[in-house]
């Protein structure tokens, strides 16, 4: 299943965590750094991000990780909420429901754990910096197509 990746930052209060609107800059640099990064640290859960030729993040997840061969589980069955919408409220009524939801919030909280102390946020935490403290998953229905699109404009053989 493809998934619409945001990168985004959360403000954390006394009682919820909170994602801000305003999107952190990466450098060219750090965003083809932490999609290594990402890739190497998630293979074990069989995700796989990747970056188009337009700069958007997206990611393809399955129930089970990549098998020898490439072969991979079935698509996850979950449900996600859109950002925007998401934005500025308690993230705990926002996050990923459905029959693999569990899955997916756990995965979430790995990569933010990740995140927190990737090298990228440690220079940028120093530098006073917006810190990239989440990955937003959305589902787009219409990727498929778009990625096909997309791939055939930055390849041309």
């Amino acid at each position: 299943m493809i998934f619409k990746i945001t990168l985004a930052s959360v403000s954390v209060g006394m009682t919820s965590a909170v994602m801000l609107p305003e999107l952190p800059v990466l450098s060219p640099e750090e965003k083809e750094k932490l999609l290594i990064d990402l890739n190497q640290f998630c293979e074990p859960y069989g995700i796989v991000f990747f970056r188009s030729c337009f700069d958007f993040v997206g990611a393809d997840l399955r129930v089970r990780p990549i098998q020898q061969g490439g072969h991979t589980g079935p698509p996850l069955r979950v449900s996600c909420t859109n950002f925007r919408k998401a934005c500025g409220r308690p993230l705990g009524s926002f996050l990923p429901t459905g029959s693999d939801g569990v899955k997916l919030n756990a995965w979430m909280t790995e990569i933010q754990m990740f995140l927190h102390q990737h090298s990228i946020n440690q220079i940028r935490r120093e530098r006073g910096d917006q810190t990239l403290d989440i990955l937003w998953f959305e589902k787009v229905s219409f990727f498929k197509n778009l990625l096909i699109w997309t791939k055939k404009l930055c390849n041309p053989k």
